[in-house]
């Protein structure tokens, strides 16, 4: 009979929440009469994906702003390219799209909403909810984290702890940036890979990369999502990604946090000939960190 002896969820369980805060982190916290515009540069600047917005007049939290948000709101208020003429008038529908305040845009997905919680909860409760597809919460004031993963766990094969199964939503370098939106909101992901016509990995479009919004000439939303990461977001050109045979989870543990001066939030599988057959999320491991048992 299989153990129910959680010795990873045990770790985490000593630990509280804000344990698993680095403490060079600062929460940033943007005003409702923001534009869309404003806050997107705010969120770039910062390198974070989402914030608590307040009341500009009233000082009172009103609810989360992500970046899925402002992906919903785009799809929604999107022009539809063939009631407009020439790419000038394309431009300026999304100018005008960079105008609206935040006060109308926070929690649209519905995905990421506020979630205040205590500092000094267990961190395993973090965690369930991590595991749940919440992406983020918020740590209410009060009064060194070791190994992450266990040796036992993490070196086994991805497919023997369920990672990395699930085929991956991918559009091709050929789809606009406004299909390629739709599809992220439609889904209710945070990224997709981007193809070539054979398949083969050639990009990462995410929510983040819409930091191209607050520069002084914006993209066409009918621009190839290919292109559009060339001009505004090159990084998203070569994702983090790995041959999918043999891997084991300290293996994309250790490229999600090792050698990048940012946060990385998913890896991709590839095959040999470089096709997207897999993806494993922090959302995975966390879920992972829940519910294994040796």
């Amino acid at each position: 009979m299989a153990s129910t002896h959680n010795e990873l969820h045990e770790h985490f369980h000593h630990l509280k929440a804000v344990d698993l805060v680095p403490q060079e982190q600062h929460l940033v916290v943007l005003k409702s009469n923001l534009t869309l515009q404003e806050a997107v540069k705010a969120l770039s600047d910062a390198h974070i994906l989402a914030a608590p917005v307040k009341n500009a007049k009233t000082g009172q939290v009103m609810g989360m702003l992500s970046m899925l948000d402002i992906v919903t709101h785009i799809v929604l208020a999107a022009p539809n390219p063939k009631d407009l003429h020439d790419i000038k008038s394309l431009e300026i529908a999304g100018r005008a799209l960079t105008l609206y305040t935040l006060e109308n845009i926070i929690e649209k997905s519905t995905k990421d909403q506020l979630l205040p919680l205590p500092a000094t909860v267990p961190s395993t409760y973090i965690i369930d909810l991590f595991s749940q597809g919440i992406h983020r919460c918020v740590l209410q004031k009060s009064e060194t984290e070791e190994e992450i993963v266990k040796t036992h766990i993490g070196q086994l094969p991805l497919e023997k702890v369920g990672l990395g199964l699930v085929q991956p939503i991918t559009v091709n370098e050929e789809t606009s940036v406004l299909d390629a939106l739709k599809t992220i909101a439609e889904q209710k992901i945070m990224a997709v890979a981007v193809v070539d016509k054979e398949g083969k990995l050639v990009g990462n479009f995410s929510a983040s990369d819409l930091k191209g919004l607050y520069l002084e000439k914006l993209p066409n939303f009918e621009e190839p999502v290919k292109q559009y990461l060339t001009h505004f977001s090159p990084k998203s050109l070569n994702p983090v990604s790995l041959k999918a045979t043999g891997l084991t989870l300290i293996d994309v543990v250790n490229h999600l946090v090792k050698g990048t001066d940012h946060v990385m939030h998913r890896v991709w599988l590839c095959n040999d000939e470089n096709v997207v057959v897999g993806l494993v999320s922090l959302s995975d491991i966390m879920k992972l960190i829940v519910n294994f048992y040796e």
